[in-house]
């Protein structure tokens, strides 16, 4: 299969599935037999620091002290990407053909308020979807109740290129009559758009901008970071798109990103590198790029609370279900060997890989 055709598949299952993001997921289905069990029936795993947050197959979890445990979100629909409000959780509900955002109670589950309301009038044509709306990537920007998030309004019929808005955490509902403040980014059409909004200590947000590009009289779409300082501003570009770098997570201390590259010249550019960048400049500028883990079927890397360590995920080789694993030393001179922190022989867990894990100290 040429990059290309492969580009062009994954693209339409990105409008499917309403995901601009993880051109890599059809690379790392299964074709092994292994037993795939919920997290909280592990009896074993690597105790990481602090408190994380992972779904899978719909469901969010707690992982603490070396075990799992279920966050009871109600059973209608698949909750994925969770974040933090405060002491509380903002998570996004997927249903078949639009999606909302939640608070919810961390520990119970229990729901303390719908953020968005975006399914379309009911009774709803079961033809037309034009008025159901994702939102995907919700998170809070640092001392303040403003979301930012990727959505596709305003929508342009079947299309679903996503753009990053910011709206009241009260009530997100983004309006282009009279012209908005409120939208931070204008997506290339056909190409997934603008997606992972990662708010800065400044007010600020990294994102991950899709475009096509001509790279060596091939066009692909492709990832660059994106930088803007606020809301509508001029974007920074911090990659090039030979890189094809996206989902950036910012450290703690704002001193470093992680994110996904990939070499989009080389021939194996379904694999991707986790790498770190010193951040400049409040944001406007990366460092050198330094490679942690290279070859991989990677997903979501993020730092840990004390800006050490990195978690992501990724299968126990070239393929099969999604696992969670640590890296102690990510900025030393040499890496030492990733930590399958979900390492159990008999079974095996399979993280959602479109859902990044939420990392807390407590």
């Amino acid at each position: 299969m040429n990059k290309r055709t492969y580009t062009l598949g994954i693209l339409l299952l990105m409008v499917l599935f309403g995901f601009g993001v993880n051109r890599w997921l059809a690379s790392g289905q299964s074709r092994v037999s292994i037993h795939i069990s919920t997290p909280d029936a592990l009896t074993q795993a690597v105790p990481l620091p602090g408190v994380m947050y992972l779904a899978q197959n719909g469901v969010i979890y707690r992982f603490a002290n070396g075990r799992f445990s279920r966050v009871h979100l109600p059973t209608n629909g698949y909750w994925m990407q969770p974040s933090q409000d405060g002491s509380n959780l903002i998570v996004v509900n997927r249903q078949l053909d639009y999606s909302d955002a939640y608070i919810a109670n961390p520990v119970t589950g229990k729901l303390q308020h719908q953020i968005t309301h975006n399914e379309g009038p009911v009774p709803v044509n079961p033809n037309n979807i034009q008025e159901n709306y994702w939102i995907f990537w919700p998170r809070l920007l640092p001392g303040t109740q403003t979301l930012v998030a990727s959505t596709d309004y305003p929508k342009n019929g079947y299309q679903v290129d996503f753009s990053i808005w910011q709206n009241p955490v009260t009530n997100f509902a983004p309006q282009t009559s009279p012209a908005s403040v409120d939208q931070w980014t204008i997506p290339n059409n056909y190409t997934g758009g603008d997606t992972t909004p990662t708010p800065l200590a400044n007010g600020g947000i990294l994102f991950s901008h899709y475009a096509l590009n001509d790279i060596n009289g091939n066009e692909e779409i492709l990832s660059v970071i994106g930088y803007q300082p606020n809301a509508p501003a001029q974007t920074t570009y911090l990659t090039k798109p030979s890189q094809d770098c996206s989902q950036p997570n910012v450290s703690p201390d704002q001193t470093q990103v992680v994110m996904i590259c990939t070499d989009s010249s080389s021939n194996t550019a379904e694999l991707v590198n986790v790498v770190t960048a010193p951040l400049l400049q409040g944001g406007a500028a990366l460092g050198p790029m330094h490679t942690v883990v290279s070859q991989c079927l990677c997903a979501y890397p993020t730092w840990s609370p004390d800006s050490k360590s990195i978690a992501y995920l990724a299968p126990n080789g070239r393929t099969g279900p999604f696992q969670l694993w640590w890296v102690k030393k990510p900025l030393a001179a040499h890496v030492p060997a990733p930590i399958l922190v979900t390492d159990q022989k008999s079974m095996s867990v399979n993280f959602d890989a479109t859902s990044p894990p939420l990392w807390l100290a407590s």
